[in-house]
């Protein structure tokens, strides 16, 4: 694990891993990967990966409610174990 991450957007391509965080992490509800690849997509710009190199080791999801723009909602987030406790 090195010292810095690199946080950004995620895009489609992101989904999949986000997927496998979830699945492989424990502690969450695994949604459909289609879901991950939708909020990868459709709403990235309120969602963040955080990588260490070529490995995800982090996400956030959420989004903007339609009728309370100014507010966020948290869906999940998720970390791998190797990346807990930095």
């Amino acid at each position: 694990m090195s010292d810095a991450l690199t946080l950004r957007r995620p895009t489609v391509e992101d989904g999949p891993a986000v997927w496998r965080l979830v699945v492989e992490g424990g502690g969450l509800d695994a949604n459909s990967p289609y879901l991950y690849l939708v909020m990868c997509s459709d709403f990235a710009d309120t969602c963040r990966v955080a990588y260490d190199g070529d490995a995800l080791v982090g996400f956030v999801v959420g989004y903007h409610p339609p009728t309370r723009p100014d507010a966020y909602f948290v869906w999940q987030v998720a970390s791998a174990p190797a990346a807990r406790g930095m």
